[in-house]
C-alpha cells in the first residue's frame, strides 16, 4: 500500500533520542505512513537503535560518509514513496498523536502544497515547552493563514516543520542546497514559495523541537555566516526583482545578521571561557557594549520565561 506521509528524518549520532522521534510517527493516528532514516556517518549507537525497532514501515539508509543534512534530506526524498513528505529531525517529536492527519486533511481541504503547524520551544531533558515558535514571532491567528514569500521572511519563518507535496517537490525538481550545511531550510522553503508554492500555517502546535544544551552557542558564528550568505544570494537573484518588499526586508535582515556576528564575535569565546580570544574580538568590535545594552532586555526576558513559563505538551 502507498504510504499518505513519508517522514523523512536525517541521524548524525542521535542514538540518545531518535526511538522517541521514530515512536512519535509511528503512534500517529494516521498510520499509512513511512519513515526514512537517512543515518550520516553516525560514530555512536543511532543505527542500531534503528535497527532495533521491528516495524516494517521503518526504512534505514546509511551514507556512506558524514555528507551532511541536505544530502540525507534529498536521500530520503529520492525514496520516499508517500503522497506528502513530512520532515522530523532526529532528536525532535511529534506532540500530537493526530499531527499528521490534521496536517494531510487541512493541506487536501485548501489544495496547498505546504502545510506546517506551530513548533514547542522545548529545552533538553524538558517534558515541557517555554515557549512557542509563533509565539515568539509574534504571529497571532485563530484561522488557518496562508503564507506568501514576504510574510514568510518578514517572520523569518525557516524553522517550521511543514508537509511538502512530493509531486509538487518532483514537478519543480525541488531539493535541498547540499552546499548548505546551516540555514538550509530557510532556502529551501523559499524556493518552494518562488516555484508557486502554496504554503498554509495551522494555528496549533503538533512539533516538539528539542533544544539541545549548547548546540546554538557552538555554531552560532558559522549559523549567521551561512545565513548572511543565504540573503546576499538572494538579494542578488533576479527572480526577486518581482518582490521589492520582500528585497527590503532581505536587506534589513542582512544588517541584522551583521550586527548579530559582531556581537557574537566576542560573546561565543566568553560563554565557552575563552578570555584571551574574547578580549581579541572586544579590540576589533568597538561597539560590542552598546550592542549587549540593547540586547540585555531581551536577555533578561528570555531568562525569566524559562524560569516561569511551563507549557504542558499534548499527551
Amino acid at each position: 500500500m502507498t504510504p499518505v506521509v513519508s517522514v523523512i528524518m536525517p541521524a548524525f549520532n542521535t542514538g540518545r533520542w531518535i526511538q522517541k522521534a521514530i515512536e512519535s510517527v509511528l503512534d500517529q493516528t494516521l498510520t499509512d505512513v513511512e519513515v526514512l532514516v537517512v543515518d550520516d556517518g553516525s560514530t555512536d549507537n543511532t543505527v542500531e537503535v534503528v535497527r532495533g525497532i521491528r516495524d516494517e514501515r521503518v526504512r534505514l539508509f546509511c551514507q556512506p560518509r558524514n555528507c551532511g543534512v541536505s544530502a540525507a534530506r534529498n536521500r530520503a526524498l529520492d525514496e520516499a514513496q508517500g503522497r506528502w513528505m513530512a520532515i522530523l529531525d532526529s532528536d525532535d517529536w511529534f506532540a500530537r498523536r493526530d499531527r499528521l492527519a490534521s496536517l494531510v486533511a487541512l493541506g487536501e481541504e485548501h489544495n496547498a502544497d505546504m502545510v506546517a503547524d506551530d513548533l514547542y520551544l522545548v529545552e533538553d531533558d524538558k517534558d515541557y515547552a517555554w515557549t512557542t515558535l509563533f509565539s515568539e514571532k509574534k504571529l497571532r491567528f485563530e484561522k488557518p493563514q496562508w503564507v506568501d514569500l514576504l510574510m514568510f521572511v518578514r517572520h523569518d519563518l525557516g524553522p517550521i516543520k511543514p508537509l511538502l507535496r512530493i509531486d509538487f517537490l518532483r514537478k519543480h525538481r525541488l531539493r535541498y542546497n547540499e552546499n548548505l550545511r546551516f540555514a538550509e531550510d530557510w532556502a529551501f522553503y523559499v524556493e518552494c514559495l518562488l516555484a508557486d508554492g502554496r504554503l498554509i500555517l495551522a494555528p496549533w502546535a503538533g512539533y516538539a523541537y528539542r533544544m539541545r544544551q549548547g548546540s546554538l552557542s557552538r555554531g552560532v558564528l558559522s549559523l549567521l555566516n551561512q545565513v548572511e550568505s543565504n540573503l546576499r544570494h538572494y538579494l542578488e537573484d533576479h527572480r526577486l526583482k518581482a518582490y521589492p518588499e520582500v528585497l527590503a526586508v532581505l536587506q534589513k535582515q542582512l544588517a541584522m545578521v551583521r550586527e548579530n556576528r559582531r556581537y557574537y564575535r566576542v560573546m561565543a569565546p566568553l560563554k565557552e571561557k575563552k578570555l584571551a580570544r574574547a578580549l581579541v574580538e572586544l579590540a576589533h568590535t568597538p561597539d560590542f557594549i552598546w550592542l549587549f545594552v540593547r540586547r540585555l532586555p531581551r536577555i533578561v526576558s528570555y531568562r525569566v520565561r524559562h524560569r516561569l513559563v511551563r507549557l504542558d505538551l499534548p499527551r
